[in-house]
């Protein structure tokens, strides 16, 4: 069962020991570069987890402005280096 939050949901305190700690991370991240998705989501079997590479994110459905914004500074970021991502 996935949990979803609206962007007004997610806690911004998490840390990054919290599985929710990593939604948060990507809800600020994207508040930076002006991007709202409509909401987020975590798989809530992850809740207990301490392994990140694990934990399934939901990023939820996003109008076609939204996803140009995500293109947009995706495409101007650096790419990762070989190996990684």
């Amino acid at each position: 069962m996935i949990m979803h939050l609206r962007p007004d949901e997610i806690d911004l305190s998490y840390d990054d020991d919290d599985p929710l700690g990593l939604v948060a991370e990507l809800q600020r991240a994207l508040r930076r570069h002006g991007i709202k998705l409509p909401s987020m989501g975590l798989e809530a079997c992850y809740l207990g987890s301490e392994t990140p590479a694990f934990y399934l994110v939901e990023l939820g459905a996003c109008n076609g402005e939204t996803a140009r914004q995500l293109v947009d500074v995706l495409n101007s970021a650096e790419p990762a280096p070989a190996g990684e991502g």
